[in-house]
């Protein structure tokens, strides 16, 4: 039997903290939070917060996802770990579906069409 490493295991506990903060959201919660779209982001400024539906709104997610990991999360994370980890983030909260491996390729699709399209830009 493979022994789990400490990142997996941290990387578990995390993801498992955060169904457990998820799960435990109330209708009532939800109805509140709905009631407050509006969020206050670290520099101070308000954004009304749009619809998950919205493409854009996903792909910002991610990343400031991405920013938060790069930041804040292990250094010897790689780009996969980090990509794995964001992926089963965004599968636990329905935010994307499907497996792991398949919304990284989705996550790596819409990076790679969006460097595309800023290299264009700035020829």
């Amino acid at each position: 039997m493979k022994r789990k490493g400490p990142r997996r295991s941290k990387l578990e506990q995390a993801c498992k903290t955060l169904v457990e903060f998820k799960d435990s959201i109330t209708q009532e919660d939800a109805e509140e939070i709905e009631r407050h779209r509006d969020i206050i982001c670290m520099d101070g400024s308000v954004r009304h917060m749009r619809s998950l539906a919205d493409h854009d709104v996903k792909r910002e997610l991610r990343e400031e996802m991405e920013r938060c990991f790069k930041e804040f999360g292990p250094r010897k994370f790689r780009q996969i770990d980090t990509d794995y980890a964001i992926a089963e983030i965004l599968r636990e909260f329905g935010i994307e579906e499907g497996d792991r491996s398949t919304i990284v390729g989705r996550i790596r699709r819409s990076l790679s069409r969006k460097n595309a399209r800023h290299q264009q830009d700035s020829e």
